[in-house]
């Protein structure tokens, strides 16, 4: 995972920091999210801790629809990242999480944007 800040990747990525800075929770959660789901993958031994941080992350994740283009984008990252895992293993505990939620909330933030310029 790329440790860079909010504003490295807004700046990257020619974006409205204004409109950012408004799914800054939602990034870092994102983004924690993303940081413990690698380490489960490998840390056997907390393994049910890091799941349960796991599932405590994805109930406030989708709860939030996103409010920027990188809101959105950082969401579709993480249902595809659900949903490859469950392509690629349909058993594996990775596979599991708030895909349609996900989607749901993606959708809201799009139609909310209709006609908007990002």
């Amino acid at each position: 995972m790329n440790a860079i800040s909010l504003q490295e990747e807004v700046k990257e990525r020619n974006l409205d920091l204004e409109a950012a800075n408004e799914d800054r929770e939602l990034l870092e959660m994102i983004r924690e999210w993303e940081a413990v789901r690698a380490k489960a993958k490998h840390d056997v031994a907390n393994r049910l801790e890091l799941l349960e941080r796991l599932e405590a992350l994805e109930g406030r994740i989708r709860r939030r629809a996103p409010c920027s283009f990188l809101g959105v984008n950082k969401m579709l990252d993480m249902a595809f990242t659900i949903a490859a895992a469950r392509q690629h293993n349909p058993d594996s505990y990775l596979g599991e999480g708030p895909l349609l939620d996900l989607i749901s909330r993606i959708r809201f933030a799009l139609e909310r944007q209709e006609g908007a310029c990002w």
